[in-house]
């Protein structure tokens, strides 16, 4: 019955769209509906959807103008004047408030801007134009359903002149910027960080109870127990069942300017600063982006420390590219190891796929090769272990057993590959431990695994991996 009704509804919306006093004179052989002048006033939902639907889609004149000829929809040249006065509405609303900031976001709302540059380069051989430029988005994550945007009311432009689509002077003028220095001095990190210890292992515990359920898999090699053993089936199966709001996200209008330049972004860090200022006033803004954008944003951080230091401006590293990152540092330890010959001779990929995993060319399968690789290190160390304990007890009965942490740590200071292997264990967990953080929105464990990761990054800095490494080389 719902169906129905749905249907009759956009029938009804049709005939009002198709309803006319006085249609205009048209040969015999003409369509009259091709000729029909239809009234602005009677434009419904559905046919205006159906083209700016398939003008999203398709961006083709002829797929569009087939269709308002048997009444389905606008025809093409309506849909470029309806975007022109939703483009002119928007920017007249921009000018009014004075700052570029979407309707659509809640006020006192936690908020998050992001800069990528954006690069459209077609193909096809006969496009005439590409676009390389700045992308700027603000997100929010609403926590509670109740909130809701005040969106705006404005009235579209109803003149079929030409429109003057103009943005408030202080977005689209970008100023030069020159920097005091190109190497400044960083300043010294104020406070201590802490972690949660309690949640820190907690998380730890979970991801060896994973590798124990993939051991407990592999020993009964059945093929029902092992389909649900893979790290990110595991996880989702344990998590809690919560109701997590979709976050609303907004692009602002694009630059043309590169944004591999100082001075498109610390424009960049204005406009974010102005927009969250305006959406939950007294908020420090936060800027993420990626490691190049990143690396220039903190050498303007340094160099302009009353306008933008650490303390007024928050800038990130995106998600992906700290995974990235702590990727490429394990492919580093790798290097070298016989990790890709290994990976190779068990089927699990090819010799040229095995070395993109050095240097996370594909995260998504680079991160599934370390996942194996985490189960394989800890189901041999598990056997290992067995081996110890049989021994002992046909050995000398009456001597003490270690424990498995104890055992551990006694062969990690007597075999250098046996402590190379184990580190690369704690690393791959300390990555997973990351991406879950991500994926379950979970702050506190995000923070705790980014202060978990960083010494293995600055660890590399310096040589005292080196000789562990050659050594477990040989």
């Amino acid at each position: 019955m719902r169906e129905f009704f749905i249907d009759i509804s956009e029938i009804s919306q049709l005939l009002v769209y198709n309803c006319v006093n006085r249609p205009r004179r048209t040969s015999a052989s003409s369509d009259t509906l091709k000729h029909m002048r239809h009234s602005r006033g009677q434009e419904t939902a559905l046919p205006l959807y159906t083209s700016l639907y398939l003008y999203a889609r398709t961006r083709k004149k002829t797929v569009i103008d087939s269709l308002p000829k048997h009444g389905l929809c606008v025809p093409y040249d309506r849909v470029l004047s309806l975007t022109s006065d939703l483009a002119t509405g928007v920017c007249d609303h921009y000018n009014k408030q004075q700052v570029v900031c979407p309707p659509q976001f809640c006020r006192n709302v936690f908020t998050v801007g992001a800069v990528d540059n954006s690069d459209h380069n077609p193909s096809s051989t006969t496009a005439k134009m590409s676009f390389h430029g700045t992308a700027i988005s603000l997100m929010q994550h609403a926590d509670s359903p109740q909130v809701e945007a005040n969106m705006p009311s404005f009235a579209l432009p109803q003149g079929t002149g030409k429109r003057c689509m103009l943005l408030p002077e202080y977005y689209t003028s970008i100023e030069p910027v020159m920097l005091n220095s190109a190497e400044p001095t960083v300043p010294e990190m104020s406070g201590q960080l802490v972690v949660h210890n309690a949640l820190l292992s907690k998380a730890i515990d979970e991801e060896h109870t994973w590798l124990q359920s993939v051991k407990t898999a592999v020993l009964s090699s059945g093929e029902a127990a092992a389909a649900d053993v893979t790290w990110s089936v595991f996880h989702s199966h344990n998590q809690p069942k919560i109701t997590v709001n979709p976050a609303v996200t907004a692009m602002l209008p694009l630059f043309r300017e590169s944004s591999n330049s100082v001075a498109m972004i610390k424009h960049a860090m204005e406009v974010i600063a102005v927009a969250v200022n305006m959406i939950n006033p007294g908020q420090t803004p936060v800027m993420a982006c990626d490691q190049p954008l990143y690396a220039m944003a903190k050498v303007i951080q340094w160099n302009f420390p009353q306008l933008y230091g650490e303390s007024q401006f928050v800038v990130m590293l995106g998600g992906l590219h700290i995974e990235m990152a702590a990727l490429k540092a394990v492919g580093r330890l790798l290097t070298g190891s016989g990790w890709v010959e290994t990976l190779t001779e068990a089927g699990l990929s090819t010799p040229g796929t095995a070395e993109l995993f050095l240097t996370a060319a594909h995260v998504r399968r680079c991160r599934h090769a370390h996942e194996v690789t985490a189960a394989t290190l800890y189901i041999l160390q598990r056997r290992a272990y067995m081996s110890y304990k049989a021994l002992r007890s046909d050995a000398d009965a009456d001597a003490i057993e270690m424990s498995f942490e104890a055992w551990c740590t006694h062969q990690t200071a007597k075999q250098p590959q046996f402590a190379f292997w184990s580190l690369i264990l704690q690393f791959e967990i300390a990555v997973l431990l990351f991406v879950r953080s991500v994926r379950t929105a979970n702050f506190q464990l995000y923070v705790d695994s980014l202060i978990n990761l960083t010494p293995w990054f600055f660890c590399f800095r310096s040589h005292t991996l080196r000789p562990l490494v050659a050594s477990s080389h040989t």
